[in-house]
């Protein structure tokens, strides 16, 4: 996501808009059966790591990676309005309000970043 001004406007005033269209795969076909998949297919092993989704949105890439093995999954994102649908829908991930440029994490290491995210494991502190 990015974090200019105009994308933060639309996504504070739209967030559950967004959540709903981006969990319709009707309504978000690349999303839902191209984008995701190819991104998930690249994902090394998560058993017992530390994910980070960094601009995270509404929270279903971090529920993805709590759901395939992460032990704690970690969501960013820079609009309070997608982080509060995020807590709401996935309680069993942790989500923050965070600008990615300035990152308020100990010791993380970059592992993958693929398209449109970035996931970051964690090597403690998360």
């Amino acid at each position: 996501m990015s974090i200019d001004d105009k994308s933060i406007k639309f996504y504070k005033t739209k967030a559950k808009e967004y959540a709903a269209h981006v969990r319709n795969p009707k309504a978000s076909v690349y999303h839902a059966y191209y984008e995701k998949p190819a991104m998930y297919a690249l994902l090394p092993d998560l058993k017992g790591k530390t994910v980070l989704s960094v601009g995270c949105g509404s929270g279903e890439d971090s529920i993805y990676l709590k759901r395939h093995g992460a032990a704690k999954s970690v969501g960013i994102d820079i609009t309070g309005e997608l982080i509060a649908v995020a807590k709401d829908s996935y309680p069993e991930c942790e989500f923050h309000v965070m600008n990615m440029e300035k990152l308020d994490f100990p010791d993380a290491v970059l592992i993958l970043p693929i398209q449109a995210s970035l996931f970051i494991i964690s090597k403690i502190g998360i």
